[in-house]
């Protein structure tokens, strides 16, 4: 059963979790089955979807749980690789929002706001490529990389994973105020996320016929198999390192001797692992 904060602990609210009311679930209507051309959504179910996330932010957890519901569905309709995303973020998110209704975390509050934060991020990304600008530089990649036909669906979806986890992360933690005393509840984030990789890729199959399960395995996991990935791909590719990076860089982020210690450490992370993965799909691995 989903709980509700009581009126008294809202209002106490720190200054870096401010969040609106919340309520059980998300008030926004849903959108409408888009219309397809080929393997895209038409520009018609564009502008539809573009309405439907662009004129009014997130504020609550369930409105991020909707809204990435929808996105992850208008996008599967159609075979979308714009989409292949979205489809990963929803499992993550509905686990993330149940761990919060259960009670998980010690700052309820901070994490709400990280989650409403971290997929803001996300959404705006997004409603950049709909409206035909360009997103921050790493969803920027991914978008390109999922308008080209030849390029495999797995390394697209993963491609997004990381723009989210390097780049967005860090600047999410700095910006919602995150202090030393939120890192256990941060490293849960990450555990339930490392516990919900094979729904993740359940998902991707179900949806986009993509079969990413041996590489996700070795991301999360760290089960690779070495003759299929290699070494180079085994000793880069980490979910548990990312998400110390993503840590750390945060606090580099909040002093401005650091920042550009966290952009360089950000950008040359993102690039090692494009090139990687670009490797990985060259050779017909992914």
């Amino acid at each position: 059963m989903r709980r509700v904060l009581p009126l008294l602990l809202m209002a106490a609210c720190s200054a870096e979790s401010q969040l609106a009311p919340l309520a059980e679930d998300s008030s926004r209507q849903a959108v409408e089955t888009p219309s397809c051309e080929g393997d895209r959504i038409d520009g018609k179910s564009e502008q539809a979807l573009l309405g439907f996330i662009g004129d009014n932010p997130l504020e609550t957890i369930y409105d991020v749980e909707h809204v990435l519901d929808q996105i992850a569905t208008a996008f599967e309709s159609c075979q979308d690789s714009r989409g292949l995303f979205a489809t990963v973020y929803r499992p993550i998110t509905q686990g993330a929002v149940d761990a919060i209704d259960e009670g998980a975390f010690s700052d309820e509050l901070w994490a709400r706001a990280l989650v409403v934060d971290f997929a803001q991020r996300y959404v705006d990304a997004l409603v950049d490529e709909l409206e035909g600008t360009t997103p921050s530089w790493a969803w920027d990649r991914y978008y390109g990389l999922a308008a080209d036909p030849g390029v495999s669906r797995t390394r697209i979806a993963v491609t997004g994973m990381f723009a989210h986890l390097i780049l967005d992360l860090p600047h999410c933690l700095s910006d919602i105020g995150t202090k030393e005393s939120h890192r256990d509840d941060y490293f849960v984030f990450g555990d339930l996320l490392v516990a919900d990789s094979d729904i993740v890729a359940e998902a991707l199959l179900q949806h986009h016929g993509v079969d990413a399960a041996d590489l996700l395995g070795g991301f999360f996991w760290g089960d690779w198999i070495d003759d299929r990935f290699g070494s180079q791909a085994t000793t880069s590719f980490s979910f548990q390192t990312l998400r110390l990076k993503a840590w750390n860089n945060a606090w580099f982020l909040n002093d401005w001797w650091g920042a550009w210690v966290a952009d360089f450490e950000i950008t040359m992370s993102f690039w090692t692992l494009d090139g990687i993965l670009g490797t990985l799909d060259a050779t017909g691995v992914i």
